[in-house]
């Protein structure tokens, strides 16, 4: 906490929470982000990560407890 008993922001330590990600469909994301389904699925697939186009990224995080933004993450290496 910062002095003052006032806790830090998510936004101000770099975390991104409600953003809505988690709702979109991998192929929904890849669609905004220009990634082909393909090269997403496979980038998936090499971390150990099994998922399908039409799968929410937040069923996907939770499958392989990690977050939507990890997902995301794992996409744009």
């Amino acid at each position: 906490m910062k002095s003052g008993g006032v806790k830090p922001s998510v936004a101000s330590q770099g975390i991104q929470k409600g953003t809505g990600m988690g709702r979109k469909t991998l192929d929904t994301i890849c669609s905004e982000k220009d990634l082909s389904i393909d090269d997403a699925l496979a980038r998936l697939k090499e971390k150990g990560i099994e998922a399908k186009a039409s799968d929410r990224i937040k069923d996907i995080a939770d499958r392989c407890q990690k977050t939507p933004s990890e997902i995301i993450a794992i996409l744009e290496e």
